[in-house]
């Protein structure tokens, strides 16, 4: 299968990484996201366990693993949205810049976006 890239050397696509509590449902808040057209499509590693300082001490907390596809140009306002409707007092929003991303997928991203 031959697969085609985009041939510049960084692409208009971001990944954003976050966690969410895996107590809380998150179908409706990423749901949010997609209506307002500020990712392209979420996937979400529904269990994972976080060790963290917290409050002078080692948390242990379980949690859901998100991970976002959107384009660079939807960073500021996404995070902004993110910050302020997440339940965490100190959301994790962590930006993973792409380089080459296949150029089918790239060009969808950007179409409904």
């Amino acid at each position: 299968m031959d697969m085609k890239f985009e041939q510049n050397s960084k692409s208009n696509v971001a990944i954003v990484l976050s966690s969410y509590p895996l107590e809380h449902s998150l179908d409706d808040f990423l749901k949010f996201f997609v209506e307002q057209k500020l990712i392209a499509c979420a996937s979400v590693i529904p269990e994972c366990t976080s060790l963290f300082s917290w409050n002078s001490g080692v948390q242990n907390e379980k949690e859901q693993l998100i991970l976002m596809k959107t384009l660079k140009n939807k960073l500021k306002v996404l995070e902004a949205l993110w910050v302020e409707k997440h339940p965490y007092e100190v959301p994790e929003f962590l930006i993973i810049s792409t380089n080459k991303v296949n150029e089918s997928y790239g060009r969808w991203i950007e179409e409904i976006l």
